[in-house]
Parts: C-alpha cells; structure tokens; sequence
C-alpha cells in the first residue's frame, strides 16, 4: 500500500498542475479575445477614415486646360469662374508672347481671340477674323526659323461690361533662313473681354513699330 505521505505528495502535484493550466488557458483565452477586439476597432477606424475623391470629369477640355481658363480646380471639380483682375491681364499678355516665343499650335491663340468682334491692326497685316489670323500666322511661321518677345511696362484698365485695356512696350528679336534681323521695338494696345467661362479674349489689338 501507498503511505499517506506519498498519497498527499500526489494530490498536491495533481491540484498544482490543475491551477498552472487553468492559468495559461485563461490568458491565451484573455489574449486572443483583445486581440480580435483590437482587430475589429482597428479595421472599424480604417473603413471610417477612408475617403473616395470622385473622378475627374469626362467633360474636361484638354485645350481649355492648356489655354488657361480662368478656373479653380478642387477635388469636387471646378468651381464657379471668377472675374480676372489686372495680375491675371498682365500674366495673359505674358503668356501669349510666350506662345509666340514657342510657335505653339493656332488653336491656343485663337481659343482666346474672338470670332465677332475682332479689331487687329499690325504693321503687315489687318486681321478681322479667325480665317485672317490662321494665314498671318502661317504666313509668319514660315519666314522665321527663331524669335524672342520682350515685353514691359504693362499697364493695365478695368473697363465697364467685363472689359479690360492694357498698353505695353515689345522689343523683337528674330532669325530667318538668311540670318539675323534687326530689332524691332512695338508699343501695343489691347482691348480684352471675358468669356463666361472667365476666359480673357482679345477684342482690339493696335501694333506701332516705334522708330
């Protein structure tokens, strides 16, 4: 027979391995219970904090990009156009002399030079429609190989209905195939209107060489 001694040494082994598993249990149970509450908050907050922007409208014009309408783009889509002021007048008359620095493509001048009521008078040529514009143009393309517009002294007016003057000094510099040509200083003055889409166009455009 087993002595009462080793009996009790038994018991006292079994109950403590009893209370060590019960314990490991519990906190692997504990453990995996907060860590799919913790997954499940996290996965929660995810979904909460994601924000899907809309797509860019289909009806986006490419060229009216290039040509820059005077438009504030947000990630809802444009906003309402706003009236140009005479910084904006100023950077156009930039830009475009930019373009003719670049020889760009005739629809970006024409995107911004209006088809009823046009008035431009150049040393060599009277332009009164798109048509006139596309071969003075042309016309001027094809004699220059390089050329470079400096403008200054810009001064701008707001005018009554939407209408802008502005008057400036351009000094050209050019090459054709035969070489360098003098250069030649312009003063210049416009007329521009704006499009309902707060687009600057120009009206009237007076070209003097200066002597």
């Amino acid at each position: 027979m087993l002595s009462i001694n080793f009996m009790k040494k038994i018991i006292f082994f079994l109950l403590l391995s009893l209370l060590y598993f019960s314990q490991v249990f519990g906190v692997s149970q504990g453990k995996n219970s907060a860590d799919k509450k913790e997954d499940s908050f996290i996965e929660k907050d995810a979904r909460s904090s994601k924000k899907v922007l809309p797509a860019p409208s289909a009806s986006s014009n490419a060229s009216s990009a290039l040509a820059g309408d005077m438009k504030t783009e947000t990630p809802n889509g444009p906003q309402a156009a706003y009236v140009p002021d005479e910084n904006d007048v100023k950077s156009f008359v930039y830009r475009w002399f930019a373009w003719l620095d670049h020889r760009v493509e005739d629809f970006l001048f024409l995107y911004h030079v209006s088809k009823d009521d046009l008035i431009m008078d150049l040393p060599e040529a009277k332009i009164r429609s798109h048509d006139d514009f596309r071969k003075w143009y042309q016309q001027a393309q094809s004699n220059i190989v390089d050329s470079h517009y400096e403008v200054g002294d810009i001064k701008v007016k707001v005018l009554p209905k939407n209408r802008y003057s502005a008057e400036f000094f351009v000094s050209y510099k050019s090459k054709t195939s035969k070489g360098k040509m003098p250069d030649i200083k312009y003063k210049e003055s416009w007329e521009l209107s704006v499009s309902g889409a707060g687009r600057l166009t120009i009206n009237r455009c007076i070209v003097k060489k200066i002597k």
